[in-house]
């Protein structure tokens, strides 16, 4: 009986840890081209070509200014089930999310950034990483690519409006 109460209280211990409680680290200010990613594999980076360090996806350019890319960005992560923003850098157009994973709620983070790319066009990267744990079982590289897709499908639905036609 005492050996069942023992792995009940350690599996409770588990779980009230990916539960919210703990406190999140902001990561570093910077470009997310500063980044020093760990050796270990629960991390996935999203980024243009020529992006360094090199992204393990490479992401498309974007047919607006990067202002604009960030604000569609922003719409879509606050859109995501467990998202919380953590930090905001509009000088270097990044955002840094919070992103709990759905089982034990263990705090994974997203970096976010655009950058302009000239003649009104822009780059995102997206850097997705675990806080606990050496492996993430792909859930880092699934959720970068779910993000990638909800974007391109909100950007697709957001056709500007035209003008209504003026009487003269």
């Amino acid at each position: 009986m005492r050996a069942l109460a023992g792995i009940v209280l350690s599996a409770v211990a588990l779980l009230a840890g990916g539960c919210g409680v703990e406190e999140v680290v902001v990561p570093p200010p910077g470009d997310i081209s500063e980044i020093r990613r760990p050796a270990s594999p629960n991390t996935f980076l999203a980024g243009p070509a020529g992006f360094s360090p090199m992204p393990d996806l490479q992401t498309r350019r974007f047919d607006m200014a990067a202002e604009t890319l960030l604000q569609a960005m922003e719409n879509v992560m606050m859109a995501q089930p467990r998202v919380m923003p953590l930090a905001d850098d509009p000088g270097r157009l990044r955002a840094d999310y919070v992103a709990r994973i759905r089982v034990f709620g263990f705090p994974d983070i997203v970096l976010v950034q655009a950058l302009p790319a000239g003649s009104g066009q822009s780059d995102l990267v997206l850097y997705s990483y675990s806080l606990k744990g050496h492996y993430d079982f792909g859930v880092n590289r699934g959720r970068v690519k779910a993000l990638l897709t909800a974007l391109d499908k909100a950007l697709a639905s957001s056709r500007p409006l035209s003008r209504p036609a003026r009487n003269k």
